[in-house]
């Protein structure tokens, strides 16, 4: 499997597990009224079944996610500095679309500022981890 495919796979499990685990906990409808009987015997209402459920998917999920996330990086050799939300592709180096009239089309989902916070904490864990991380991203004008 090539790095992109394996890339955008663990990306897109962490996205849906974590908007899933999310929805869950902080959901105050009952999901799967199916099983409210069955959460007496753990001294848990239904709806605090639910929310820990969603907890378990939402946080441990995420935690490896994150470790699976290193090995990529460590594996395919990629610097965190080409780790980039949606929003900041039309800045990266690597932005080369096609279609001219998509060139200044993006998602907006991850913001700078978002990615710059979590460009730092994947730094740190790389460091910890043994990964190397590269020097700092290098942006560019995309004339958008």
């Amino acid at each position: 499997m090539q790095y992109g495919a394996a890339i955008l796979y663990v990306f897109g499990t962490a996205v849906h597990c974590s908007a899933l685990g999310a929805l869950l906990t902080f959901s105050r409808v009952l999901w799967y009224p199916a099983y409210a009987h069955t959460t007496e015997r753990w001294g848990l209402s239904a709806i605090q079944d639910q929310q820990l459920g969603g907890v378990i998917m939402w946080v441990p999920s995420g935690f490896v996610f994150i470790v699976i996330a290193l090995w990529l990086l460590a594996k395919f050799d990629i610097e965190v500095r080409n780790v980039i939300g949606h929003a900041e592709t039309l800045m990266s180096p690597y932005h080369h679309e096609l279609y001219p009239s998509w060139q200044c089309l993006t998602h907006s989902d991850w913001q700078h500022a978002d990615m710059r916070i979590f460009r730092r904490k994947l730094k740190r864990m790389a460091t910890q981890a043994g990964v190397p991380i590269g020097p700092r991203p290098q942006w560019v004008d995309s004339n958008c």
